[in-house]
């Protein structure tokens, strides 16, 4: 596959926070000063424990150097305690990466304390003969393994540790080897080329075995670093700590909406890389297919408007959508999952035997619908523009009372702003909409008194709905109100 540079994963390099001493911090020394100071500890000890677990063994230039934090203001009291160094560590450091004997702040506690600079290192991740063997994947927790970086690419090695592929970090170092994890394994070089800047799988034939996290989360450690300890505690809170404290803490945290209004926008992202690479890693659900679909019709009527060609795409859409929304009802109404096999007239005809018939009127709108399907998928000739384009309304207009009425649910709920706007200009869609609105606004203003509902700047309604101090978003043209656009 070939790659846009601009999508190419750069070289390696680990962002690395490295304490330079108290008295040069406060002197204002120079950077050939303080680099002077760090590499000579490095040539004499082979290299430096850092605060956060990490270890530096290469030598740093002056161009490495990211940011300095050489003043009060930006840094924190800082103890450095004595990591336990035994013959153990010596073994397994000196094999993989070559020292022995590094150096520990709290040797000298007098002359370190918070005054530090952070430098991006290049350099391998792994050792010169180490693999990646296995991904780390949270199965029994049904989540992503997730570094603090925020990528879900952390890896287990020939030499039994765990280091995260996007970062550099290294998490853990386990006592011994975990059982059942397969020989073999790909090299550092292979990772990198089969992923993009952004974690898009680009080796289609890429397939590593998965270890799972509970299992490393039980084993016996020789090594543990900050970032062990920060992404494996989030799991263990959020998964097996208190119900109630869960609670209360997820109700302080910001949401994605939060940021939304703040005035940032969202960067859409692979999926993990567990994800992509797992035989059945996407979920197929009926009702996710039938709000895509929605979705996608909506998206193509919207366009249509300068587009003709669009209502194609529209009609068959939005047909799908339909045909599975009366699936799920009639399963819904017999309990029988194989009534899915039907076809949509064989569909119509069940519901009406079971008691949940359509409206005549329904009826042939979907009949049309399909005649109309049909003749765009597999025949050749003309429609007419405006003709069609009424058609779609109604289908629309009938699909949305039909999901309320006979599932409980609101397709504004499938649809984004954008596109939802195209819908909103149809009246009998505003008027749902606009009750709608309001129903679910006095449930949630009931639901705590904390909550709060607001005027929509987009759309002048009172209908921007607000848990608490959180963002909030209008139920009725579903946008996220910005305040500080300053950020976008």
């Amino acid at each position: 596959m070939i790659v846009p540079a601009n999508k190419k994963r750069p070289a390696p390099t680990v962002l690395l926070t490295i304490h330079v001493p108290t008295d040069l911090a406060l002197a204002g020394a120079k950077d050939d000063q303080v680099l002077g100071h760090i590499n000579k500890l490095i040539r004499a000890r082979g290299g430096i424990i850092l605060a956060n677990g990490q270890i530096l063994y290469r030598e740093l230039k002056s161009e490495w150097i990211a940011e300095e934090y050489y003043d009060d203001d930006r840094t924190s009291d800082w103890d450095h305690p004595l990591r336990e160094w035994g013959e153990a560590h010596e073994s397994y450091f000196g094999a993989i990466l070559g020292f022995s004997n590094p150096f520990q702040y709290g040797e000298q506690p007098d002359v370190y304390g918070r005054y530090c600079l952070e430098a991006y290192v290049p350099g391998d991740y792994l050792g010169p003969a180490e693999q990646v063997l296995a991904l780390v994947d949270c199965g029994l927790d049904s989540r992503n393994f997730y570094c603090p970086c925020h990528y879900a690419e952390v890896v287990y090695t020939s030499a039994h540790r765990l280091v995260c592929m996007a970062c550099g970090q290294m998490h853990c170092v386990l006592s011994e080897h975990l059982s059942g994890v397969p020989g073999g394994g790909w090299a550092e070089a292979k990772w990198h080329e089969s992923f993009d800047v952004d974690g898009l799988l680009l080796a289609h034939d890429l397939r590593v075995p998965f270890i799972e996290y509970q299992d490393v989360f039980q084993a016996t450690k020789l090594w543990e670093t900050d970032a062990w300890v920060e992404a494996s505690s989030e799991i263990e809170f959020f998964e097996r700590g208190d119900p109630e404290e869960v609670a209360r803490y997820r109700a302080t945290l910001p949401t994605a909406e939060d940021f939304m209004e703040a005035g940032w926008t969202e960067s859409p992202m692979p999926p993990p890389p567990a994800r992509q690479m797992e035989p059945e890693g996407i979920d197929i659900h009926i009702g996710r297919n039938a709000a895509l679909a929605l979705q996608d019709a909506a998206k193509h009527y919207a366009a249509s408007v300068i587009d003709p060609s669009q209502v194609r795409s529209a009609v068959l859409d939005l047909f799908q959508a339909i045909e599975l929304l009366l699936k799920i009802k009639l399963e819904i109404a017999t309990g029988d999952v194989s009534t899915r096999r039907k076809n949509n007239p064989e569909v119509i005809r069940a519901l009406a035997a079971c008691g949940e018939g359509l409206p005549a009127e329904d009826a042939r709108l979907v009949a049309a619908l399909r005649e109309l399907r049909n003749r765009l998928q597999h025949s050749e000739g003309r429609v007419g523009y405006a003709d069609t384009r009424a058609l779609i309304a109604r289908g629309f207009v009938m699909i949305d009372r039909f999901a309320w009425e006979a599932l409980g649910w609101w397709i504004a709920d499938a649809i984004d702003p954008p596109m939802w706007d195209s819908l909103l200009a149809l009246p009998e869609i505003a008027s749902s909409a606009a009750l709608r609105a309001e129903e679910l606004g006095t449930k949630f203003r009931a639901e705590d008194p904390l909550n709060s509902i607001e005027r929509c700047p987009h759309c002048s309604r009172e209908t921007v709905i607000r848990e608490r101090s959180h963002a909030g978003y209008c139920l009725f043209c579903r946008r996220i109100p910005v305040r500080n656009r300053e950020n976008s």
